[in-house]
């Protein structure tokens, strides 16, 4: 009795690895047979680049308001840098309209500003909201950027009262 399980535990053993051979050449087959195929995105990217960069020329400062500026003076460069298709505008506007005295806000010298050798504009018509000083500058300006000069004309005062006088320009690049 022992050896007639002996031989049917061996035939279902011998009838397991003809199916799994079985099914692994049906298996095989079907692999052989088959495709697929897969796609891989290939993705770029380049971030936004929209700024200003101001280096001050301090051998301008301070201005002597009693001779004034001399013609136009050279108070700084800037560069432009924007990557955006469509070009771009550069406003500015002065936070007191002219050269105000640092104890005296009532003793105000109007100046013009002078962009990158552009039509002068005065300090007191940029004071009150910002004034379009660039128009769809082109674009884009590349890595190094687009480099320019800032210039002020500031007329003689020659009876300014003693003390320093400042104002501040805001300076914004933005899409048109």
């Amino acid at each position: 009795m022992r050896e007639k399980s002996y031989r049917d535990m061996n035939r279902k053993i011998n009838i397991l690895g003809f199916s799994l051979a079985l099914m692994g050449t049906i298996w095989g087959s079907f692999v052989i047979w088959s495709s697929q195929s897969s796609t891989v995105l290939v993705v770029g990217r380049v971030l936004a680049e929209c700024s200003l960069e101001i280096d001050h020329v301090e051998s301008a400062f301070p201005i002597d308001m009693n001779i004034g500026s001399g013609g136009n003076l050279v108070i700084a460069s800037i560069t432009e840098h924007y990557n955006a298709s469509g070009g771009y505008d550069i406003d500015v506007q002065s936070a007191n309209g002219g050269m105000e005295h640092e104890s005296d806000t009532l003793d105000v010298h109007d100046y013009s500003v002078v962009y990158d050798g552009g039509a002068p504009v005065s300090a007191s018509t940029i004071q009150a909201s910002a004034t379009e000083i660039v128009s769809a500058a082109p674009s884009p300006t590349g890595a190094s950027g687009n480099t320019i000069n800032l210039e002020v004309n500031v007329p003689s005062h020659g009876s300014a009262q003693s003390g320093a006088y400042l104002d501040e320009l805001t300076f914004t690049i933005r899409a048109p």
